[in-house]
């Protein structure tokens, strides 16, 4: 039994979802909510109902339902946007190599044609980083970027906290008091207030979209900062994008009760990245001018790199190098060997040792 609406085609019997004729990724639940507002169209569903049929007996998060629903809006193209001054915290998640940089670079550059404010910090990996080092970055352009006739008023109150990890602001105003108040917990909470206030007065001018990059590097302080602004920028118009990598997070990194406050919060979504599939790998070699795949070669490339753009795009540039792409034979594939630095990158990514990971999952792609 299937569903045709719009563009769509929903398959109850292969529990998948094709829109203009492309499968569509789609979560478990995420379908099950779908499949019962299609079923019950003709009326209003209510939240207690969705929440008693398909989580029966079991004790959910106010924020489960209303991210299926925007998850399911996607999956159909429903692309509306909400009301300005609504804001929002996405998480986009993934291994390392699927795109999480792309997606946000690629978003980055839309908020920036519809002349959004676009602020990014990225986490540092190795020793040596400050505390809220890529709040530093997010707060020092955004003071950078405010006319210095209006920097005093924006900034308020909350300059002398605020330039406890920005000294450049006793440079820039000249009259900048030490912060003043008791130290460690209240101190840190004054900060908190004063970064979130001073963004928020920001975002009044333009739509604000902040990036922190690599969260899985973030420090617990930094962390904190992020939980923070989740809240108190709610209510306004922006949007706080995060990218990290599932495989780092273990029980006791610092992100995983991060990840677990956010998912409590009704205006936070997560966003999982996986391979792509068999059709978007031949999207994908097309578009790099690569030419029409044949499906039985693109399946092949699907096997070996599991989708991963990362590691797909360098097979098809080594391939393209050899011979013609429409012409090869996916035999072949089986004993192509990857370069130093690409199988160098695999190591920098990987949690795991590229012999183990031939080891356990056979790919011979990354042989040396």
């Amino acid at each position: 039994m299937s569903y045709a609406f719009q563009n769509c085609i929903l398959d109850l019997s292969t529990f998948t979802v094709h829109r203009r004729g492309r499968l569509i990724k789609i979560e478990p639940k995420v379908f099950d909510v779908l499949v019962y507002l299609i079923e019950h169209r003709e009326r209003v569903v209510s939240k207690i109902e969705l929440l008693d049929t398909l989580w029966p007996g079991e004790a959910v998060s106010d924020s489960v339902l209303p991210r299926c629903i925007a998850a399911a809006r996607r999956v159909i193209g429903d692309t509306r946007s909400k009301q300005r001054g609504n804001g929002n915290i996405a998480l986009v998640v993934g291994e390392p190599g699927i795109g999480k940089t792309s997606l946000a670079n690629e978003l980055m550059r839309l908020a920036r044609e519809q002349k959004a404010q676009v602020i990014l910090g990225r986490c540092y990996e190795g020793e040596g980083a400050p505390a809220y080092w890529p709040w530093i970055q997010v707060l020092r352009i955004a003071v950078e970027s405010t006319p210095r006739e209006s920097l005093a008023r924006e900034l308020g109150s909350g300059a002398s906290d605020l330039a406890e990890i920005l000294p450049e602001l006793r440079t820039l105003q000249g009259d900048v008091p030490a912060a003043v108040g008791p130290l460690g917990e209240q101190a840190q909470f004054r900060l908190f207030d004063a970064a979130a206030r001073f963004l928020i007065s920001r975002s009044a001018r333009a739509p604000m979209l902040i990036v922190i990059d690599d969260l899985h590097w973030a420090d617990a302080a930094s962390l904190g900062l992020l939980r923070f602004m989740a809240r108190e920028t709610a209510n306004h118009p922006i949007l706080l994008l995060g990218t990290y990598r599932d495989v780092e997070v273990r029980r006791g990194h610092p992100l995983a009760d991060t990840l677990g406050a956010l998912a409590r919060e009704a205006n936070c979504e997560r966003i999982l990245l996986t391979g792509l599939e068999t059709p978007e790998i031949e999207d994908f070699v097309a578009a790099q001018d690569g030419g029409a795949l044949r499906t039985e070669l693109a399946q092949t490339l699907r096997d070996m790199t599991d989708g991963n753009p990362f590691f797909l795009r360098e097979v098809v540039k080594l391939l393209a190098d050899r011979e013609d792409l429409t012409s090869v034979d996916p035999k072949d594939l089986h004993a192509l060997a990857l370069p130093q630095g690409v199988r160098a990158r695999w190591e920098e990514l990987m949690p795991l040792p590229l012999d183990e990971v031939r080891r356990q999952l056979g790919v011979p792609v990354l042989a040396p």
